[in-house]
């Protein structure tokens, strides 16, 4: 058969096709005539032996396929017009499908970018993250090294895998771009320390100039930097700036090269200088990342037997067990803190996709039945069931084009607000953005969403025959949207129960006492990695200098200074208590005298620093509460005295004070905000030069103000201050504790907010549904009613049997919901803090929201029979 007409205008068509018909007719009356017979009686037995035109035209035009497109055309027509008398239905189907299907589109587009789509680097899938294990549980695989561990991979490794090593973050620098200038200006850049492979292992080349060299590579090399092209462009325009000297914390740096206008990276770096990575300082503990590029022609088997000689090497010079190299593919590395909350997002989404075919099959399935009497004409009329499924296909095909088309319009906004929220949220730098592979995802989903709620309402309907389809073709219908009623329900319950807990998680978290007196106090956070603060006395200066300055302004109260706040993590240092040969670990952070008093901090015990606390008195240290309790297991009181190595000296402990909230990052304390971290305090006037050296490059530290007066102008007060103390040291944030809190809850607040707007769509679609089987219920049995009515059944008995399908249903649905959510146990658990799965009180309000709504939504129809008329029922019957 010809699917293709031979001309796309049916009118051309219908010309071309009568000419041909008289064609033949008049041809065949001429060989008559040529027997003899007169041309009346040619025509006329031309005409009988021809037959019927009509007959004719109808079978050419099914060889041409014009009765498949005619059929095609009349079913769109008249599914339209369906559409035009029931706007209501058919507009709220089309939300449903357009919410559903561009929520999908957006969480498709996040995962597709990190998880599916290969990095944008040349062979990205030859990229691998060079990681370590060792010690009893070798199932942990640790990505940081040192720098013992690095020199033992580079002498191993070369021939089949390519490494590099980097700081696996960017940290801000002071930037001057003419340090030359009579009045330089200095802004905040993000610096990363790269390797001088680095570049050649990720394989994007450079714009401009060239890599750093090996020899730069090296303590004492050259100063140099290579930029990012959007710095290039921002700051010099583009311009030549090969050789020329920019100053970087304070330090002048030639510019060696650009990086490539593709090159982007997670770490959002602005420029590049050398690591020089060393076996001590920084290079004594864990604080490299290594990556790997396997050659061309190697195989993974050549690579793993170079990393087993690194292993080798390192276990010789540090005698740990079962020590190992392993390797993973880099973009797996890269998102594997991306990869649950991604994948709970797009489960959840998907839910809600599922969500919303099975109400679109109820409303439509409840729209079928009222349309018994029109299907009995078609099958009573000769119509097959083939001819009844494809039209109701073909309204459920429109529906679903209707609601791609739409959902793409969604999720091309959505795109808008979910690409900034995930940048600032969950560190997604990957572009999101509407392209073919999303626009396919969008299709398939269509097709899939389209199969799910049209092609089970016309099979279903399709099977009852004539007499059916008024009595048991409406049982079937009803029993089926019964089931699908079911399923919202649970669906529905299972997302709410999620978004509970993920609720009571953030605000466990939340309203938990940060330990400090939030009330008008301002952090101010600095750069102090710069060469202008080599030396101790400069670092002391500038404390001193800043405090009188900040304190001298009539907007603030008290100043201070501390390396780390509230709700940040903090530098992890070992330490050695008397009598034990393993180390101990806590947060440390150093203060300027008063600071824990500007802070708010309780204290419990003993005195926190003041004068007593200098260069060369015996050093002193205040210890947190949770200190006492895990090390010294004694009262605050006295813990005062007990005395402990750190940073190869000795510190005598003066005070006890509060516990604070901050993001732990070690041994088994677990969650973004934990009290139960041990934190040892120092007096900044008793630190050396090496050590401000070695924190400044992880850590900015920050002023603490408490203020006076309107936020605003204190807030101005502070920036004004700071940049009358050091001009070329700006301020890299200036935040309220409120807002540092928030910062460090936002992964929990955005998984909260998004699952609680999915849930609210599942509550509103399951309403739908059960508030659609109860008014399908009441119209089916209406007459059944107004009878049961008028032999004497009460008005409330009526009510009850109406709304008791619809109610049993709901309660059927929350069982289930509460079984189905447990399949996602295991996934919560990396994300749930505080809060167990089974916590009472967000099932409790899971069930009950689910109860509430959905039963007001079934109690509301039924209570149309308390209306009913008597005596009009029992005409109509």
């Amino acid at each position: 058969m010809k699917w293709i007409p031979r001309s796309w205008s049916r009118s051309r068509y219908e010309r071309e096709l009568d000419d041909e018909l008289q064609h033949h007719l008049t041809a065949r009356a001429a060989d008559l005539e040529t027997q003899g017979m007169s041309p009346d009686e040619a025509r006329r037995r031309a005409a009988r032996e021809f037959g019927s035109v009509e007959a004719v035209k109808d079978y050419t035009r099914d060889h041409d396929g014009w009765s498949i497109l005619d059929e095609a055309w009349r079913n769109t027509i008249f599914a339209l017009r369906r559409w035009r008398r029931r706007p209501a239905l058919f507009g709220a189907i089309l939300v449903t499908l357009a919410v559903c299907i561009g929520a999908n589109a957006v969480m498709f587009s996040a995962v597709d970018a990190v998880l599916l789509r290969a990095l944008p680097y040349p062979d990205a899938h030859r990229l691998y993250s060079v990681g370590w294990t060792a010690g009893q549980d070798t199932s942990i695989l640790r990505d940081a090294v040192d720098g013992a561990m690095w020199f033992a991979l580079e002498d191993a490794t070369g021939e089949a895998l390519r490494l590099a090593v980097y700081t696996g973050g960017a940290g801000d620098v002071n930037f001057v771009r003419d340090p030359s200038a009579s009045e330089p200006s200095a802004s905040l850049l993000r610096q990363q320390r790269v390797g001088s492979t680095y570049f050649e292992v990720f394989g994007v080349p450079m714009s401009r100039g060239r890599a750093f060299s090996p020899t730069e590579d090296t303590p004492g090399g050259a100063d140099v930097t290579v930029l990012s092209w959007d710095l290039w462009q921002r700051e010099f325009g583009g311009a030549d700036v090969l050789g020329q000297a920019v100053s970087l914390a304070g330090r002048p740096h030639t510019v060696v090269g650009v990086a490539g206008r593709d090159f982007e990276q997670a770490s959002g770096a602005d420029l590049w200088v050398p690591l020089r990575p060393s076996r001590t300082g920084e290079g004594s503990g864990t604080n490299y990342q290594v990556l790997g590029r396997l050659q061309p022609g190697a195989s993974m088997d050549r690579a793993r037997a170079e990393l087993m000689r690194a292993a080798e090497q390192t276990v010789t010079r540090t005698q740990s067990e079962n020590f190992g190299y392993l390797v993973r593919g880099y973009q797996e590395a890269q998102t594997a803190g991306l990869r649950t909350s991604l994948l709970l997002l797009w489960a959840a989404t998907g839910l809600v996709l599922l969500l919303g075919s099975v109400n679109v099959a109820g409303l439509l399935l409840a729209h079928a039945s009222e349309r018994s009497g029109e299907f009995a004409t078609r099958r009573a009329l000769g119509g097959g069931f083939a001819a009844v499924v494809r039209q109701l296909l073909t309204e459920s095909a429109l529906l679903g084009l209707g609601g791609a088309a739409l959902g793409l319009a969604v999720g091309w906004f959505g795109l808008r607000w979910f690409s900034e929220a995930a940048y600032y949220v969950l560190g997604l730098w990957q572009p999101l953005q509407l392209d073919g592979r999303l626009i396919g995802a969008v299709l398939l989903l269509t097709a899939i969403a389209t199969a799910a709620f049209g092609l089970a309402p016309a099979a279903l309907l399709a099977r009852s025959g004539v007499g059916e389809l008024r009595t048991r073709g409406v049982t079937r219908t009803s029993r089926t949207r019964g089931v699908l009623v079911v399923v919202q329900v649970a669906l529905g319950v299972g997302l709410l129960l999620v978004a509970g807990l993920l609720v009571r998680t953030f605000l466990h978290l939340g309203l938990q006492d940060p330990g400090v007196d939030t009330e008008r106090l301002l952090a101010a956070s600095v750069s102090l990695r710069d060469e202008r603060f080599a030396e101790d006395t400069a670092i002391q200066a500038y404390f001193e200098r800043g405090r009188r300055t900040l304190e001298e302004r009539p907007e603030i109260e008290a100043a201070g200074m501390s390396l780390s706040l509230p709700y940040q993590r903090g530098l992890n240092m070992p330490l050695f208590l008397p009598g034990e040969e393993s180390p101990s670990i806590a947060m440390v952070s150093y203060v300027l005298p008063g600071t824990l008093d500007v802070l708010g901090v309780r204290r419990s015990a003993g005195r926190t620093f003041d004068e007593r606390d200098v260069a060369d008195s015996p050093r002193s240290a205040v210890v947190s509460e949770q200190f006492v309790d895990m090390y010294l297991q004694t009262s605050p009181g006295g813990a005062i005295g007990n005395r402990f190595t750190m940073a190869q000296a000795e510190w005598e402990i003066v005070g006890v004070v509060g516990d604070i909230r901050q993001r732990p990052s070690f041994g088994d304390v677990r969650g973004p905000l934990a009290s139960e971290v041990p934190t040892v305090y120092v007096p900044q006037a008793q630190l050396e030069a090496g050590f401000f050296r070695l924190v400044h490059t992880w850590f900015p530290p920050h002023w603490v103000v408490r203020i006076r007066g309107e936020e605003g102008a204190a807030r101005v007060a502070v920036r004004d201050a700071l940049r009358a103390v050091d001009p070329l040291t700006p301020v890299a944030t200036l935040r309220d504790l409120g807002e540092e809190r928030n910062r460090a809850l936002r992964i929990e607040r955005f998984l909260g907010i998004l699952f609680s707007a999915l849930a609210v769509v599942a509550l509103l679609l399951a309403t739908v549904g059960v508030a659609g089987i109860s008014a399908s219920t009441v119209a089916e049995r209406r007459k059944s009613f107004g009878i049961r009515m008028a032999l004497g059944s009460g008005r409330a008995s009526a009510v009850t049997r109406a709304a008791l399908p619809g109610l049993s249903m709901v309660a059927v649905g929350i069982g289930c919901g509460l079984l189905l959510a447990q399949g996602a146990r295991t996934a919560l658990s990396s994300v749930l803090y505080g809060v167990g799965f089974s916590d009472p009180w967000a099932t409790a309000g899971a069930v009950a929201t689910m109860l509430v709504v959905a039963g007001v939504a079934g109690v509301l129809p039924a209570l149309r029979i308390a209306r009913l008329s008597l005596v009009d029922t029992l005409q109509e019957e």
